[in-house]
């Protein structure tokens, strides 16, 4: 697969992304050999995998060999799955009501982004191909045929906002070249607010309201949000306490979950803000379970504990194992694959099947 054709394929898979985290929106500009750009305003938390492999739960009864069955529960007419989903394990949460006929939730949305996740790694008939497979296997008529509708109305949706996202490419990176787009926060807004709300029209075109409510209705919610406390923030002329004011306004207005979420956020970011300070003056671990104590009580600080010691340990282990192979990849006289089973081998030696998904991932990061 050539390098253009994975841009292409992750564009096709994130356009349409919405906005959230950290400073909101980022826009990300992505050139091929030949050039040309293909740039997508894009969600932090939507821009990427949800989150990193080492992240990731472990089936608790995986074997050496046997990752199929943990992940899907069958064994597919397609092969192993892409590298990607390794060690991940595929709850099927399906739901059908006393009639067979499929009840429409975000489950379904989070089934099909699971297989289409792998569209660089994957051509998108096999990808296609596995989510039928995953249909079939747990739905029968007419939850079948429901399901499978509603995934032609998702990727024609997809490419719909990929060709939306494509045509837009060219004038947005004009603006970010010459650094009206950095300069202007009110064009800037403008903008967000402009693909939105064609992001919105094209869910409502090709989805059923339904689906779409399912789907979308959450993350809608949280980006009309985003844009309105932004919004504030790029408003000219307006004193800090005005400013405070407005915003105050946005979080009366908005739903309870978001902001018990940007609540949950803003205590994180304290708590690492305060240990990175501790650290960088030099304090110890007194000090940082002092701040744990004190924000979250003494059983939670007993757990930070015990992550603490774990995380170290799986580092410690991590850190003398690519030592090591890293020692064996620089022996001379040996042919790559000679190479290649030695750590193998070595891996083996240090992690059981389980660990060993993990550690690939590090080996690869290792490898850049």
């Amino acid at each position: 697969m050539t390098h253009q054709t994975k841009l292409v394929k992750r564009s096709f898979l994130l356009g349409g992304a919405g906005v959230a985290a950290l400073a909101m929106i980022v826009s990300t500009f992505v050139f091929d050999e030949g050039g040309a750009a293909h740039t997508s305003l894009l969600s932090l938390n939507q821009g990427s995998r949800l989150s990193q492999l080492e992240d990731r739960p472990l089936a608790s009864d995986q074997a050496e060999g046997v990752q199929l069955i943990n992940a899907l529960a069958y064994e597919s007419r397609l092969g192993t799955l892409p590298d990607s989903l390794q060690g991940t394990q595929m709850q099927q949460s399906l739901q059908v009501d006393d009639q067979g006929n499929l009840r429409i939730s975000s489950d379904i949305k989070r089934v099909f982004d699971y297989f289409l996740s792998t569209i660089e790694e994957e051509e998108l008939d096999i990808v296609l191909a596995r989510i039928d497979e995953y249909l079939s296997y747990y739905l029968q008529e007419p939850a079948l045929t429901q399901s499978k509708q509603i995934l032609a109305q998702y990727i024609s949706l997809k490419q719909a906002l990929y060709d939306y996202e494509l045509s837009r490419s060219e004038s947005i990176k004009g603006m970010m070249e010459s650094g009206e787009l950095m300069a202007d926060k009110g064009r800037y807004v403008a903008l967000l607010s402009e693909q939105l709300n064609a992001q919105s029209e094209m869910r409502a075109q090709y989805l059923d309201a339904e689906v779409y409510e399912a789907f979308y209705a959450s993350e809608e919610a949280y980006d009309q949000y985003t844009l309105a406390r932004l919004s504030v923030e790029a408003e000219e002329g307006l004193s800090e306490e005005e400013k405070a004011q407005r915003l105050a306004q946005v979080d009366a207005q908005a739903p309870y979950d978001i902001i018990e979420s940007r609540r949950e956020a803003r205590i994180t970011d304290e708590l690492n803000a305060r240990v990175a300070k501790i650290e960088e003056e030099g304090g110890g671990y007194d000090e940082v379970r002092a701040v744990r104590v004190e924000m979250f009580g003494v059983e939670a600080a007993e757990r930070f504990d015990t992550l603490d010691q774990e995380r170290a340990q799986w580092q410690a282990r991590i850190d003398s194992f690519l030592d090591q192979r890293q020692e064996i990849l620089l022996i001379e006289g040996l042919s790559a694959e000679e190479r290649q089973a030695q750590v193998d081998t070595l891996r083996a030696s240090q992690f059981d099947s389980r660990e060993q998904i993990r550690v690939k991932v590090y080996e690869r990061k290792a490898d850049v």
